[in-house]
């Protein structure tokens, strides 16, 4: 009997995997590769439980399973600038997040990091509107960010393209971040045998010079000035010490004092 049921079994399976197969490729027929050279400014990111365009029952083809870990929390949404086969992720006018590679086939945007990890989102465009979904590997929901057209000043996107961020707007006090809690409790507490002050002031034009000669701010450390190397990111400034200091780096970043 148990012969007899095996063939049968694997028949049933075998049609089961073809249905659902025909049912991705009658949903994708009315997928077209979209045209999404140039700007787009992000204007809204919900929860949803569909892809309109794809048979989505949250069991994700394997190719696909190393996608941002829902719901979502620690995801970066941005707006999108696509120029030939690079993609920029952005906060225009602040900063860049990432630069990527990028492609799009088969109902997906696979953008490719520096070190080869390769991201995938489905994707569509419908008029003038741009949606990507981000998977999650747990809960049946996904994220889905609109966008549309955008018309970024050119100095400002260049800017950005060549330095990361635009520091002289960021130019005024800030505060450093010595001992707090984040993500669910983690603490982080900063280890560093030296004194640096608790705030820190940076105008627009030690910003321009600094960016200009290397990123490089010197700050008081111990009673004399100290160069860092600085970078911004996600809304922190960080400071890495220069060549005097041997250690490992020990994570000194600031946080912009809110203006009153």
């Amino acid at each position: 009997m148990f012969r007899i049921l095996l063939p049968i079994l694997f028949c049933l399976s075998c049609a089961a995997q073809q249905d659902k197969e025909k049912s991705v490729e009658n949903k994708l027929s009315n997928w077209s590769k979209p045209d999404v050279e140039g700007r787009w400014e992000l204007i809204s990111t919900s929860l949803v439980k569909d892809i309109p365009f794809m048979d989505i029952n949250n069991n994700l083809e394997e190719g696909f399973v190393d996608m941002e870990a829902g719901p979502f929390e620690f995801y970066s949404s941005g707006d999108l600038i696509f120029e030939n086969d690079t993609l920029y992720k952005l906060d225009y006018p602040m900063e860049v997040f990432n630069q990527f590679t990028f492609s799009i086939d088969t109902g997906y945007l696979h953008a490719v990091e520096e070190d080869g990890y390769t991201n995938s989102y489905a994707i569509e465009r419908e008029g003038d509107s741009l949606f990507v979904y981000v998977f999650g590997r747990y809960g049946d929901e996904y994220l889905k960010e609109s966008y549309v057209k955008a018309s970024f000043e050119d100095s400002l996107v260049n800017l950005l393209k060549r330095h990361g961020a635009n520091y002289p707007e960021l130019a005024g006090e800030w505060t450093l971040m010595r001992d707090y809690h984040y993500d669910y409790g983690t603490h982080f507490w900063l280890d560093f045998e030296h004194e640096i002050p608790d705030v820190i002031e940076i105008s627009r034009d030690e910003f321009i010079e600094a960016q200009e000669k290397g990123y490089v701010y010197w700050m008081e450390t111990d009673g004399k000035k100290r160069d860092y190397y600085f970078d911004y990111h996600d809304s922190y400034l960080y400071l890495t010490p220069g060549k005097w200091y041997e250690k490992e780096d020990p994570w000194i970043h600031f946080e912009k004092r809110a203006e009153e």
